[in-house]
């Protein structure tokens, strides 16, 4: 199975993603995140996709209107009184970016 981190390097690379939501600073989340485990975060503004950024890069990416959603690892639990973050599993993160 073609892992996330891989359908979303060709998503990018095909220039067909989601208007706004994937950049050079995704491209850079993504190779941290494959290289380094954690969590991946998305970052949204109203209705748009903004960011997609490692659990390091936070301090620097988030603003006070933004909502941060982490992409779980499916079969991953959660402790949803630990943070205040919405939760998204991979594979419903697929589903709404890449159509699998």
């Amino acid at each position: 199975m073609v892992t996330l981190v891989e359908q979303l390097h060709a998503a990018i690379a095909a220039e067909n993603a989601p208007a706004g939501a994937y950049s050079e600073d995704a491209r850079e989340a993504l190779q941290t995140w494959e290289e380094q485990g954690g969590h991946l975060l998305w970052i949204r503004r109203g209705n748009e996709s903004v960011y997609l950024v490692t659990e390091s890069d936070m301090a620097v990416t988030t603003t006070l209107d933004a909502t941060v959603i982490e992409v779980m690892p499916d079969g991953e639990t959660y402790d949803k009184h630990s943070s205040a973050r919405q939760v998204i599993s991979e594979s419903a993160f697929r589903e709404m970016h890449l159509g699998n």
